[in-house]
């Protein structure tokens, strides 16, 4: 049905130009090649390089060689789609073919790897790469990959291309996957997955692929992209859905927090559904369909519409390099003035552009570039790589090449400079001694910083890690008495890695309690605080790690235990595991440090769940759109260290630094002498408190 929508289409444009409707040359919309008002940036070639492709049994078998995802590593290209073969450039169509049913990998020339044939059984939608372990996920409608059962969702080696053990089975159809902050990102059609309740949007977390217990927001219609924001601990996801989690508000396109799933309002939304997403550090770019189909740009963070391209078919795929937004789609023809109408769609002043087009960044005006290629469905993936971008999709010939599925546009070698190096890699021990919370400047990369890598010595010198969207990162699970050695390297959005940052060494202490104060309440006791008051003590069933948890309850009433340290010291950290189950219309004080004369400084959390920062000496509040959610247990760090004026704060959720409530401030000059649990103002609430530890 939608191949013949095209048709009708195709037929549509060629008798409006033929009544005297205006065909407006793309020359007449640039300036010595460029789209008006853009910078001098490099546009990509219109002819694609000479690659392996995928194999139809002629040039018109387009559902046969159809690529719907590309994953771009250092050396590989992973492609994945509804293909069953694979050629070798050039040759006439069908010839030279080499069976690989919907997944294939070229290497860095654009040669077929012989070695890895996964062999999907159905579509495969989604292909992406954990940096750290080089894991292949890839997500569809398949049931099996080569002899195993994998329904939807699956984990391939990269070396031998045979899947792994882990097996979520999602219940739906899996639409996209990213790989971003150690976590698996997986959205589509699902209602299940891992055997556990998750609305089309889930994650895990990386290397052991366990499904993330904090991160579930709920779409109410299916979720077909997802990407990183830049620059921000923040997920993007497009589709078409109507509401994220209830809120009606989020049509089309959210923004989520990558840790926890919260929302965070942007001041306008696309009016259609979307299947693809691009962001920079100051702008995101969506593939739209509706009526036509559009690009559009919204301010970052803000999320403010700046500007429109309308076309005569949907756009589906995107991407953006160098100030050029590159997309693709099955349209014909770019919409001059924004105008048109009809179902199928036809613009009133149509400049040719053959699935393909681009389009200033800043502005959104048309560009030269013309592939011209073909097929009735078209483009349906774009990434821009170090050296240019690739593409896939339904087409078999592009600018009069022949180049079946998959295409690679080379601009050269980059010139620019690489990402800046991380500066002031430092760090910290938890109290629990087994996770080291890593902080450092940000990068600057005239292309925007993508992530971060981070590299432990003992693992791996050149595979990272793990990965961070914020300079941030905490390592967990470490050994006791044992040094361990880190290094970042920034990569910027099209793949260009910064110089490794100056090594930062790290000693975890020894073995036996750490020094302080721990409170698991497996005693069944509050006997290890100095005080409680209020409505608040020990309760089984419903601890973090164990079975025990000081709960905290009140109705218009205080709660809360207090700790004096042994002696009163410059520099403490509080850790716990908090789950708040309820709130009042009121905030909750978490946890204050006090002096000996009285309050330091206090954790909080808002009327609408964001941490703030409360400094008594300075009556000053400092506030952050870091969200506690509601019923889920959070691991929670403070570390303070009074220095007068050049006090400092970190304040860590969940394993990731609230930058807000990361200062150096006036916390005064009066020592920390003990920590109170809890809310000493009469309110309501009810809080589960866990694993509690401090060192000074």
């Amino acid at each position: 049905m939608k191949e013949r929508i095209i048709q009708n289409r195709r037929e549509q444009l060629t008798r409006g130009a033929r009544a005297g409707l205006p065909i407006v040359l793309a020359a007449a919309m640039v300036v010595a090649g460029m789209p008006v008002g853009a910078s001098a940036a490099v546009i990509a070639p219109e002819t694609p390089d000479a690659t392996w492709q995928t194999g139809g049994a002629s040039a018109s078998d387009f559902a046969g060689s159809r690529v719907n995802s590309i994953a771009v590593t250092s050396d590989r290209y992973y492609l994945g789609g509804n293909f069953t073969n694979v050629r070798p450039p050039g040759g006439a169509f069908g010839s030279g073919n080499v069976a690989r049913n919907r997944l294939a990998a070229f290497d860095g020339s654009g040669a077929l790897v012989t070695s890895w044939n996964p062999n999907a059984n159905g579509v495969v939608n989604a292909v992406a790469v954990d940096p750290a372990s080089g894991t292949v996920f890839v997500g569809g409608t398949f049931t099996r990959i080569g002899s195993a059962t994998r329904n939807r969702l699956a984990a391939i080696n990269p070396t031998t291309g045979q899947p792994t053990s882990w097996n979520p089975a999602p219940n739906g159809e899996v639409k996209d996957l990213l790989v971003a902050n150690s976590r698996l990102y997986v959205v589509g059609r699902f209602t299940t997955i891992a055997g556990t309740s998750r609305t089309r949007l889930a994650a895990f977390d990386l290397p052991g692929l366990g499904l993330n217990s904090a991160w579930k927001p709920i779409a109410d219609n299916t979720v077909s992209a997802v990407e990183a924001a830049v620059g921000s601990n923040t997920i993007l996801v497009g589709g078409f859905f109507t509401s994220i989690s209830g809120n009606a508000a989020e049509q089309h396109l959210s923004a989520l927090d990558a840790t926890n799933g919260t929302v965070r309002p942007m001041a306008s939304h696309p009016p259609y559904y979307i299947e693809g997403i691009t962001p920079t550090a100051t702008q995101v770019f969506v593939a739209e369909g509706g009526p036509g189909g559009k690009v559009q740009a919204f301010s970052w963070p803000a999320g403010s519409l700046q500007w429109t391209a309308q076309f005569d078919g949907d756009m589906q795929a995107l991407v953006q390099r160098d100030g050029v937004v590159y997309a693709g789609g099955h349209q014909l023809a770019y919409c001059v003035g924004g105008t048109g109408a009809g179902a199928p769609f036809v613009c009133d002043r149509p400049t040719i552009r053959h699935k393909f087009a681009a389009l200033d960044g800043a502005t959104g005006a048309l560009a030269s570039w013309n592939p011209d290629s073909n097929g009735p469905l078209g483009v349906f993936a774009m990434e821009a790589t170090p050296t240019g971008l690739v593409a896939g999709g339904e087409f078999s010939i592009v600018h009069t090449q022949r180049q079946q599925g998959f295409a690679r546009f080379t601009i050269g070698a980059s010139t620019d400079q690489l990402p800046s190096t991380p500066a002031n890699l430092s760090g910290f021990v938890d109290p629990d001694g087994t996770t080291v919370h890593l902080t450092w400047d940000p990068s600057t990369d005239d292309h925007g910083v993508d992530h971060y890598a981070v590299y432990r010595t003992d693992v791996s010198s050149s595979t990272p890690l793990g990965t961070s969207l914020t300079p941030n990162y905490a390592d967990v699970g470490l050994a006791a008495g044992t040094t361990y050695e880190y290094r970042v390297r920034a990569v910027d959005t099209i793949g260009q890695l910064s110089a490794p940052s100056a090594p930062f060494p790290l000693t975890t202490p020894g073995v036996g309690p750490p020094p302080g104060f721990a409170d698991d309440f497996e005693s069944g006791t509050l006997l290890a605080w100095n005080s409680s008051a209020g409505v608040i003590a020990v309760e089984s069933a419903t601890g973090f790690g164990g079975s025990n948890g000081a709960r905290a309850h009140p109705s218009g009433a205080v709660a809360y235990l207090q700790k004096q340290l042994g002696a009163a010291s410059s520099s403490v950290t509080f850790e716990d595991h908090t789950r708040i189950a309820s709130q009042g219309a009121n905030w909750i004080d978490l946890v204050k440090f006090r002096s000996s004369g009285g309050v330091i400084a206090t954790l909080s959390v808002d009327r609408t769940d964001q941490l703030l920062l409360r400094i008594a000496s300075t009556s000053t509040t400092f506030t952050s759109s870091t969200v506690a959610s509601i019923g889920t247990w959070h691991d929670i760090v403070l570390k303070m260290t009074i220095a007068g004026a050049s006090g400092t704060s970190e304040v860590w959720l969940d394993g990731v630094k609230v930058p807000e409530l990361s200062l150096t401030t006036n916390f005064g000059t009066a020592q920390i002498a003990s920590v109170q649990l809890g809310d000493s103002s009469s309110r309501t609430y009810d809080i589960t408190y866990d694993d509690v530890m401090v060192t000074s």
